[in-house]
């Protein structure tokens, strides 16, 4: 049972990576102009997300931490939520 949870960790961890790595590539910081901090913290809020996700998959401590902070981030940073408005 354990190793099926390992496996389905690392399986989710692909899924978070490959999620991430799309974003990145899309991301261009001509566009956030007068958004330079925004756009940091943005992509540092990737970083957390990523660097959570290898943490969970491999079992180390904080990496849920890392994850919420990555995710809140993620939420409270990105542009597209500015055109919901």
């Amino acid at each position: 049972m354990n190793l099926l949870i390992q496996l389905a960790s690392f399986a989710a961890l692909a899924v978070v990576l490959m999620r991430t790595v799309h974003q990145i590539a899309h991301l261009d910081h001509r566009t956030w102009v007068r958004q330079r901090i925004k756009f940091a913290a943005f992509s540092f809020s990737i970083a957390l997300i990523c660097g959570g996700a290898l943490g969970a998959a491999l079992n180390l401590s904080y990496s849920h931490i890392l994850l919420l902070f990555g995710v809140a981030g993620w939420f409270f940073f990105d542009r597209r939520g500015d055109r919901l408005k």
